[in-house]
């Protein structure tokens, strides 16, 4: 291979990493008398923000046979949930091999890249990236001991709706003298003149009690005054109001982690095809009988519960511990949605590879910290079995740990040598604080992350954790199962997240979904707070604010958005993104453009199916099975009863950490028939992942209940 020759390779592969928009594989390049091709990245590693892998190319002259090749490159990941998309960028190139290519060359190759490729950036698609991490090692959010303990299970055969407290009301006057409101709970109730109303969609509901019978009312107008108009809120979401005094819902007041599964009368028992399972067609959430053990099983912020009567009481049931029919379930069936809760299935595996990935982003030195405040002088409370300590009286998380004060706010880590300030952008947290329990409320913060700074600007990500949503064993879960105790001030309630009460179910495109939910039939109320981040302290950390915004209390100083909120989302959200929290991101430098010469296009009648080996060597599978490229420049059958010198097996996974990327292994390690075969399957996966998703942007979706 001549040096011209290979220097029009390495240049093509630098173009197509510029190229900016999601990448269709393989992608192409074409100049007047050459042809290039590149295959689908795949990864080796994923270190927090720092990504290996290597990639399968082809060149050709115009008239003559392609020669393949592999490259490895290192880079750092640019994540963003919201488009599902991951920018790589800061490229560096530590090996190259092409079988007829010189050691000289190669060499001569590698400082080419590395000179012109710091600049270069790639974008492609979450769900690809997500999917072929399967193959690499990566390093796994930190695995919590989580509380499984069954909430309490409320069953009605009728309309019924829960309304959740953070304890026993707490009822204080606001706005217009004689108005109070029930200050703990995300629904809205407020009281005037003795009588209770209640929002619930479109429809007010009225009782002399709190926990009463209700019926259908038009509320005095200083009731009316506390809702404001809310933008997020989209109309064919909202629910028609209640017209017939027959269809006003029970309303269930809890105090304690409680969840209501609403039937229409009688179950209706209907069998799935092809499996021991028959699923209660007509209630408000899947319930799924095994006929074998004669056992009812429901699922909950992501977990099983399971019991003979669907009247209790219920017992957890380890995602990997149900019965192998599960597994069975169609996805195309009606109870479809319950596979990514079920250990094994393909969708358990994608969201599990998804949480591997963090939201990240680099944030100035000198952003500006949020004002903190506190409901009067700071108070502080030990982090138990730590020599720690974390504020009670604040919507803030803020720790002490090591001689200082540290605040996680929207993914950031500040510090400040007190409780009030001066807080600056972090470049490192104390190791300790990774140590936080669940069975603390600001356990959270121990999935977000300080990854590097330079002099301007410091690295940070948040793994879903941070958001909610956890890695437990072989599925994802909704919140640590641990209730949280609101604080109850003079000036102030700020609740904190909650596990149970909110119909949480997981959508594999917009993450965990949420609402305060009942009925049946047309009627499903979903109660939200304006939105997935306003009074999201219940559902994470979008609540961590002052104030009511953040769902908390001030005396008369109310601002409320209760409307009803069908989809409310969160979990595939970009914190970094959000409009108060953009000018705390660092400018991303020019990315360098391609030539206008130059052709970059998707080819076309092209397979994705062409693979870089860790050894060097590339493989390709079609209709005959796999085969080896050659240094003959042909394609040889690849034996299956080849031996492998690598593990088939995931790697063993740690903690993410925050040190620094290692090359990528160059021991001639041959792939095995299996390993390839995954590598493919996973390929394939992500693929219809990422179109999935694009559907579902267009306006399709996926089912809920």
């Amino acid at each position: 291979m001549t040096r011209p020759y290979v220097r029009l390779l390495l240049t093509a592969l630098l173009l197509a990493l510029a190229f900016g928009a999601h990448a269709e594989w393989p992608q192409e390049i074409t100049t007047e008398n050459y042809r290039v091709v590149i295959y689908q990245p795949q990864p080796e590693s994923l270190d927090g923000h720092k990504l290996t892998g290597r990639a399968a190319v082809s060149v050709a002259r115009t008239g003559e046979e392609p020669v393949f090749g592999a490259m490895w490159f290192e880079a750092r990941i640019e994540t963003n949930r919201e488009d599902r998309t991951a920018l790589i960028s800061d490229f560096h190139v530590p090996r190259v091999h092409f079988a007829d290519a010189t050691d000289e060359q190669k060499g001569q190759l590698t400082e080419f890249v590395e000179k012109r490729s710091a600049n270069f950036e790639l974008t492609v698609s979450m769900d690809e990236l997500a999917a072929t991490l399967e193959m690499a090692e990566v390093n796994e959010p930190n695995k919590p001991e989580l509380n499984n303990a069954p909430p309490t299970v409320l069953v009605r055969h009728s309309p019924a709706i829960l309304v959740t407290l953070d304890g026993q009301a707490e009822i204080r006057e606001v706005g217009e003298a004689g108005v109070e409101l029930v200050v703990n709970t995300p629904t809205l109730i407020a009281r005037h003149q003795g009588d209770f109303y209640l929002m619930t969609g479109s429809t007010w509901l009225k009782s002399d009690k709190l926990d009463g019978r209700y019926s259908l009312t038009k509320p005095p107008q200083v009731v009316l005054d506390l809702v404001q108009s809310n933008d997020q809120v989209d109309e064919e979401d909202v629910a028609p109001p209640i017209t017939d005094p027959n269809e006003v819902p029970e309303v269930i007041v809890v105090t304690a982690p409680s969840e209501l599964l609403v039937i229409d009368g009688e179950a209706k028992m209907t069998p799935i095809e092809g499996n021991a399972l028959l699923y209660v067609e007509n209630a408000n959430t899947d319930v799924l009988l095994e006929i074998s053990d004669q056992r009812y099983y429901v699922v909950f912020a992501g977990r099983w519960y399971a019991s003979k009567s669907l009247d209790g009481p219920w017992e957890y049931v380890a995602s990997d511990a149900l019965p192998a029919s599960f597994s069975a379930i169609p996805a195309a069936s009606d109870i479809g949605d319950v596979r990514p809760y079920v250990a094994g299935t393909e969708e358990a595996q994608e969201a599990v590879l998804d949480a591997y990935i963090p939201q990240t982003a680099s944030v100035k030195l000198d952003a500006e910290p949020p004002e903190v405040t506190y409901d009067g002088d700071p108070q502080f409370k030990p982090v138990e079995d730590t020599d720690m300590q974390y504020a009670v009286n604040t919507g803030y998380q803020i720790i002490k740990a090591a001689g200082e004060y540290w605040l996680c706010y929207e993914g950031v880590w500040y510090h400040a040598p007190s409780p009030t300030g001066q807080w600056r952008v972090a470049t490192e947290v104390p190791e300790e604080i990774y140590s936080i329990p669940p069975s603390n409320p600001n356990y959270n913060v121990t999935h977000v992350h300080v990854y590097e700074s330079t002099p301007s600007t410091v690295y940070v990500g948040y793994y879903p954790g941070y958001m909610g949503s956890y890695i437990y064993g072989p599925t994802v879960v909704w919140g640590t199962g641990w209730y949280y105790p609101g604080w109850y001030g003079p000036n102030y309630w700020y609740p904190r997240p909650a596990t149970y009460g909110f119909h949480v179910t997981y959508n594999p495109w917009t993450g965990w979904n949420f609402g305060i939910h009942g009925g049946y039939g047309r009627f499903h109320w979903s109660v939200g707070t304006g939105g997935w981040h306003v009074g999201g302290a219940w559902w994470g950390v979008g609540g961590y604010r002052p104030g009511y915004w953040g769902g908390g209390y001030r005396n008369t100083n109310i601002n409320i958005n209760n409307n009803i909120n069908i989809n409310n989302r969160i979990g595939n959200n970009n914190l970094y993104n959000r409009a108060g929290n953009r000018d705390r991101v660092a400018a991303r430098p020019a990315t360098r453009q391609a030539g206008t010469n130059r052709n970059i296009s998707r080819p076309a009648q092209m397979d994705n199916n062409v693979f870089a080996g860790r050894d060097g060597s590339v493989y390709r599978r079609d209709a005959s099975g796999w085969q080896q490229r050659s240094s003959n420049r042909d394609w040889q059958s690849f034996p299956t009863n080849r031996p492998s010198t690598q593990p088939s097996q995931r790697p063993a996974t740690q903690r993410p950490s925050t040190g620094n990327m290692s090359r990528p292994s160059t021991g001639m390690q041959r792939p095995s028939h299996q390993d390839l075969n995954r590598q493919y399957q996973a390929r394939q996966r992500g693929s219809m992942q990422h179109h999935n998703f694009q559907r579902a942007r267009g306006g399709g979706g996926f089912r809920r209940r």
